[in-house]
């Protein structure tokens, strides 16, 4: 059985998804309507409800969107992991839309809202998993003391540079 039809038009999705995220980064949640969206993305209000039952379900899509998180290299010397990795976070927070969005999506995250824990799950935790198994493996070759508290270290590298991101720290 074939479709009848125009083909859909992928460029759709990436249009409301850069709408969604531009809206959120000038008025938050609030600040996203379906009939917004719909105008910035030059597309139907039926378009976008086609691909999204919901707003949530959009702001939901758009926030995974930003999954392309910091990269975590295991290269087998921790030092230079630690600095790719730190360094890259960095960059992400300030260049990104993801650094943009981070103001507004922390009170989500801790507010423990369906889209902070969405956002956590999808961006925050399997980063965080992969860092700490990057710290046990060096724990195992002996570059780490083996009593490090690895959640700690974690917290403390990546907890520094989101600071420096709200306090607005751009040098000494």
């Amino acid at each position: 059985m074939t479709k009848s039809g125009r083909p859909r038009d992928a460029s759709v999705d990436q249009r409301a998804i850069d709408a969604v995220l531009d809206m959120l980064t000038e008025g938050g949640l609030a600040g996203v309507s379906i009939d917004g969206v719909a105008a910035r993305a030059e597309v139907s209000k039926a378009s976008i409800y086609r691909r999204w039952r919901s707003k949530d379900e959009l702001v939901i899509d758009a926030i995974a969107s930003l999954a392309d998180v910091a990269a975590v290299f295991d290269t087998g010397d921790i030092r230079d992991d630690l600095i790719s990795f730190t360094t890259d976070m960095q960059r992400y927070l300030s260049d990104s839309r993801a650094g943009k969005v981070l103001h507004w999506l922390a009170g989500e995250i801790v507010g423990g809202t369906d889209l902070g824990r969405r956002y956590s799950e999808t961006v925050i935790l399997p980063k965080r998993r992969a860092v700490i198994k990057i710290l046990r493996d060096a724990i195992e070759r002996g570059e780490l003391r083996d009593d490090i508290d690895v959640d700690m270290v974690m917290d403390m590298a990546v907890g520094s540079i989101i600071v420096r991101k709200f306090i607005g720290a751009t040098g000494a």
